[in-house]
């Protein structure tokens, strides 16, 4: 844990210093990573890719969850406006559907 909470390069030499095999040959490999600025790019750009791809993920999931409530609703209104004889606007204002976004369902509905 130490090696991965160093803070200051003090730290690391300290750590670099002990008598724990794995530990030393840790810190060797970082510092000649560090040192090696084509690996240093490298690690930058697949944390980058790493990003990218987990905020593409999230926003596919969200707009995925936006179009499932949309098409249940769509369900419901017209459910609604079959069985109990409803317009498409009273169903949507029986579901609560705020005015503004009507428009949104509207032409799915007539």
């Amino acid at each position: 844990m130490q090696l991965i909470d160093a803070e200051s390069e003090e730290e690391f030499n300290m750590l670099a210093n002990t008598n724990i095999e794995p530990i030393k040959k840790a810190v060797v490999a970082i510092k000649e990573m560090d040192a090696d600025e084509e690996i240093r790019e490298k690690a930058f750009q697949r944390e980058t890719a790493l990003r990218d791809r987990a905020s593409a993920l999230r926003f596919a999931r969200d707009e995925g969850i936006k179009e499932g409530i949309k098409e249940t609703t769509v369900k419901l209104v017209k459910n609604l406006m079959s069985t109990m004889g409803l317009s498409a606007e009273s169903a949507l204002s029986a579901l609560s559907i705020p005015e503004e976004e009507w428009k949104g369902y509207l032409p799915q509905l007539r």
